[in-house]
């Protein structure tokens, strides 16, 4: 009569240990062996891409450097807003000082909603964390939060 041993905390109760009746030896099954498609790591079926110990998985991800973004505020864009302010001609010397006043706006309304992903405790800043933060400077958003 073979013993089976199961491992308690796993829910799949793979035999892990089978005791001989005859001689008192141990052996250990692996969970690799149990499986019928298994492939040792030197046949011809693994793809030829980099091993594990080639790939630099120990290296730390680096983010990306934004630079000079408010000049994605073109002078077209910053032509329409005032348009739609009633604005007839633009002097060449407001665009710079439209896209100052923009980036501090921007930078309070990120700050501020920073600031409540923080005191809730999280990690991704929601719209409802926007919307707050716009409510607290006076400008309430509907249909987002």
């Amino acid at each position: 009569m073979q013993h089976v041993a199961h491992c308690p905390a796993s829910s799949l109760n793979f035999p892990l240990l089978r005791l001989s009746p005859s001689p008192p030896q141990l052996r250990f099954v692996t969970l690799h062996s149990l499986h019928r498609f298994h492939l040792s790591a030197n046949t011809s079926n693994m793809a030829k891409g980099k091993r594990s110990a080639d790939a630099k998985g120990s290296q730390k991800r680096q983010k990306k450097v934004l630079r000079d973004n408010i000049h994605g505020i073109t002078r077209g864009c910053v032509r329409r807003m005032a348009r739609r302010g009633g604005v007839k001609r633009i002097s060449g010397d407001l665009y710079e000082e439209v896209r100052r006043v923009l980036k501090a706006y921007v930078e309070d309304i990120v700050r501020c909603s920073t600031a409540y992903t923080e005191y809730a405790r999280k990690k991704t800043v929601t719209a409802a964390d926007v919307v707050n933060a716009l409510r607290k400077r006076g400008h309430i958003l509907y249909g987002y939060a």
